[in-house]
């Protein structure tokens, strides 16, 4: 995810209920898919760091979670 990307994230994350309703009023469907897209990367991210601090070992290999996350990048 790019600095771009986790700047919208953010920026989505901050709305409240009222602001949310208002922006996603505009959205076109393109922009929903964007959004959804970049959510469910930070959700994985998220899941990613979670896993790492959760596991007693270190992680030398990171194959794993790389492959994991490439069906969330954009294309």
């Amino acid at each position: 995810m790019n600095e771009h990307d986790r700047s919208n994230v953010n920026f989505i994350m901050s709305l409240n209920e009222r602001q949310f309703d208002e922006w996603a009023s505009d959205l076109t469907d393109d922009d929903i898919e964007y959004a959804i897209e970049i959510i469910k990367l930070a959700r994985a991210e998220l899941d990613l760091e979670k896993m790492l601090l959760d596991t007693e070992h270190e992680v030398e290999d990171l194959t794993l979670a790389k492959q994991f996350l490439q069906k969330f990048t954009l294309h």
